[in-house]
């Protein structure tokens, strides 16, 4: 049954993100905004969703991944429907047989997706990590390769955050959601790497970065 279940739950992911990169020209591609972030809400993590990340960090993580590399943005997050990707240059491999240096994929979290006006709000499901910037390198931990057909695309290690560390240092601001749902517009985190709201997530985030950029270096 798990195993089903985790099946269906990479199938939905899938099957919107396929779409999209297929048909992308029929639906409003808001990448061509200058900051295409600034119109969505994102989710906060909370002290209570990252209690087990410290372990599965620790224990797991690199286990999951099929792939670990160094990479760099090449252009800006193009959006397709209900998903958007990022695409990167790949600077090392640490991790991952057939992807290669200067090898140019997409990235999409097993999270990253789109939804629209729902309960007149738009949202973009993160993993509470901020997107990657052109200019830095990030470590990313990958799981699979999205069969898309028309493009090489890669799903970050399944996590509740999405695997994807930046190698520069960021100030990481704090934010309390509001009416008790942990959620804020882009606009309020936009200088953090990770979107939190409270020490113990932040510690939790900061603390695996350092050790991965560390032994990744």
């Amino acid at each position: 049954m798990k195993k089903l279940l985790s099946v269906i739950s990479v199938l939905l992911f899938i099957i919107p993100c396929c779409v999209g990169f297929i048909c992308k020209h029929s639906y409003t591609d808001v990448s061509k905004n200058k900051n295409p972030f600034d119109s969505f809400d994102i989710g906060l993590l909370s002290e209570f969703s990252s209690q087990y990340l410290e372990e599965y960090f620790d224990h797991s993580l690199e286990d999951d991944s099929k792939y670990i590399l160094k990479v760099t943005p090449v252009k800006p997050m193009e959006f397709a429907y209900k998903c958007y990707s990022e695409p990167v240059k790949v600077i090392e491999v640490f991790k991952g047989d057939e992807i290669k240096i200067n090898d140019e994929i997409n990235i999409v979290r097993n999270s990253s997706l789109v939804y629209w006006n729902v309960n007149d709000t738009n949202g973009v499901n993160t993993g509470f990590v901020n997107k990657m910037n052109e200019g830095e390198e990030y470590l990313v931990f990958l799981a699979s390769k999205l069969d898309c057909g028309i493009k090489t695309v890669y799903k970050t290690t399944p996590c509740i955050v999405a695997t994807i560390f930046s190698y520069a240092n960021h100030n990481n601001s704090i934010v309390q959601g509001k009416n008790g749902i942990s959620s804020a517009n882009y606009t309020d985190v936009s200088e953090n790497e990770f979107f939190i709201e409270d020490e113990y997530s932040l510690d939790v985030l900061e603390n695996a970065k350092e050790k991965f950029i560390l032994k990744y270096s």
